[in-house]
């Protein structure tokens, strides 16, 4: 073999080893590149993960303040940084605070205050969710009820945006002049939006008997009839 036939071989061997060297360098950025997307990706997942579940903690916490009575916040509703009840979780707790009480505008006297609740997982020095919500005294936040409220003779419902629905019934003597005054089971705080007045006989006929309501307050109603029968009455307002 000559010179220069041993020159080229060497020369052909060596290309191909930068060839090998250089396209082994290429995969190796192209793994490490592959590892760095794909692991970015796994603790975007994951971390989107967590703050759903703090989301869905903080959601937790914000539906047992709206239970509790407005008067009640401060002793039943606030409390400082603790475990997360009713979850089997250890690694998370929350903390509510609730701010002082302003006037709600335009209303009449209605109170608010802003609970704020913080979500973090154990040895977190920041919230891993944070979330404020108005709590109102007009639209409560429990409904208030009479205790007597499934009893037909009458009663109450306080709903919790401070719709008020009472019921019962009334009897008259036979005047139609509607001197008889009825009261509610409780006087509308504000004012009677609606009421009816009506006859029930289990199936059978209505009567012809003349009856209806001439005037109501907040207290109670006036009404007119013709007979000594009883009426049942219905009335919403707030």
């Amino acid at each position: 073999m000559t010179i220069s036939n041993r020159n080229k071989k060497y020369k052909r061997s060596g290309s191909i080893l930068a060839s090998v060297m250089v396209a082994a360098i290429v995969w190796i950025m192209i793994a490490q590149s592959m590892f760095i997307t794909f692991s970015g990706q796994f603790k975007m997942i994951s971390s989107s993960r967590t703050a759903l579940q703090a989301q869905q903690y903080a959601e937790i916490a914000l539906d047992k303040l709206k239970n509790i009575n407005y008067d009640e916040l401060d002793a039943s509703g606030a409390h400082g940084r603790k475990k997360i009840e009713g979850i089997s979780s250890d690694d998370w707790q929350d903390e509510v605070t609730i701010g002082a009480e302003s006037t709600i505008v335009g209303s009449d006297d209605a109170k608010q205050r802003i609970a704020t609740v913080n979500v973090y997982k154990v040895g977190d020095t920041l919230p891993r969710y944070t979330v404020e919500v108005p709590l109102s005294s007009q639209g409560s936040n429990t409904s208030e009820q009479d205790p007597d409220i499934f009893d037909p003779k009458g009663g109450y419902y306080k709903f919790p945006n401070g719709l008020i629905m009472q019921w019962g019934n009334t009897t008259a003597s036979r005047r139609v002049d509607g001197s008889e005054k009825t009261l509610f089971p409780i006087p509308f705080p504000h004012s009677v939006l609606s009421m009816a007045i009506m006859e029930y006989r289990g199936g059978g006929r209505i009567s012809g008997d003349f009856y209806y309501v001439t005037s109501f307050d907040r207290n109670g109603f006036y009404n007119a009839l013709d007979s000594g029968e009883s009426r049942y009455y219905i009335a919403l307002g707030y």
